[in-house]
């Protein structure tokens, strides 16, 4: 298995196609235990053997086993087990998967790979607190596959704390010395994600910058949140822009995706007025397509929190909703 090709997905279907690799790591008995976890294809480029390594300096343990040229790339490979604690046993032909996300390509060093799987996203159970507490945060979702279970990988999660790409304080402090994306006037804002971690970063930044946010864990928790919004507004005999402006969604996300929530979004003819954002680490120029054919107005691959913000002025600026 070298290069990946998606298998035809419906957009808007609420299915992904998993990648299953396996980590065998030595147990403090002596005795193997072979690991399953699983990636969204969505973000895989290749699958290779173990490539030549340029190490890097580290003045402590770091899961960064060092660099190597790919076509003209410098990639960082990063060991998988360290992240995990696990101690993974060498093996003589180990597997890096090479991963795109959040504008960067890295590699990821396992035991093997085993397949690739279609499934539903109604089919991958959230975690429990044991096991997010367990994993450090880094399982985003668990997938039974016939007798074993698959532990879905927050890969963006592991490389923010990895390689400080992401949400870190200093760059979210710089949003709020820019007036011109405060919110102009009472404006309320769903915002739609898996992470916690991510929600909490992200509220808290849009509540400074003056916006009511209304927060959930998936597209089948939003989309409850839509349906009430939307009787309370026939109720009162209000448009539904009285209450929400815009939403934001990610687009993996256990129950129903970002892609399928933002069809039902679309289809419905109150709603679809409200424009919907796209914010994933999976949107790249060559699967922009599928947001597109599900109606999203924007999609923004996930970066930071400043062009998430000037985004949302942008797409509330724009739409239809009168002024309040």
């Amino acid at each position: 298995m070298n290069s990946i090709h998606n298998l035809s997905l419906d957009t808007g279907s609420n299915e992904l196609e998993v990648i299953e690799f396996y980590i065998e790591e030595e147990q403090d008995d002596g005795s193997i235990y072979r690991g399953y976890y699983g990636i969204n294809v969505a973000k895989v480029l290749e699958i290779i053997q173990m490539p030549q390594l340029t190490k890097i300096p580290s003045r402590k343990k770091s899961p960064t086993l060092g660099t190597f040229n790919l076509r003209g790339r410098i990639i960082p490979l990063i060991d998988l087990s360290t992240w995990l604690n696990k101690k993974m046993i060498p093996s003589e032909d180990p597997r890096v998967i090479v991963c795109e996300f959040s504008g960067m390509i890295t590699a990821f060093l396992v035991t093997g790979v085993e397949r690739i799987y279609r499934i539903s996203w109604e089919d991958v159970e959230a975690p429990t607190e044991e096991l997010i507490s367990f994993s450090s945060g880094s399982v985003i979702g668990v997938i039974r596959i016939e007798e074993r279970i698959l532990f879905l990988l927050d890969m963006e999660y592991m490389l923010q704390e990895i390689m400080s790409v992401e949400y870190k304080k200093e760059n979210v402090e710089d949003v709020f010395k820019d007036s011109s994306l405060y919110a102009d006037g009472h404006r309320i804002v769903l915002f739609v994600d898996d992470s916690a971690s991510i929600r909490k970063v992200v509220s808290e930044v849009l509540i400074k910058l003056h916006y009511t946010v209304l927060t959930a864990f998936d597209g089948k928790e939003a989309w409850k949140i839509l349906v009430q919004l939307k009787q309370k507004a026939e109720q009162e005999g209000k448009p539904l822009n009285t209450f929400l402006d815009c939403i934001v969604t990610d687009i993996e996300m256990p129950e129903m995706d970002g892609h399928t929530l933002t069809k039902r979004i679309k289809e419905d003819s109150v709603m679809r007025t409200l424009p919907v954002i796209l914010y994933s680490s999976i949107i790249t120029s060559s699967s922009q397509h599928k947001g597109e054919r599900v109606g999203a107005d924007y999609q923004i691959n996930k970066t930071n929190v400043e062009t998430l913000a000037r985004q949302i002025k942008t797409a509330i600026a724009s739409s239809t909703s009168p002024n309040k």
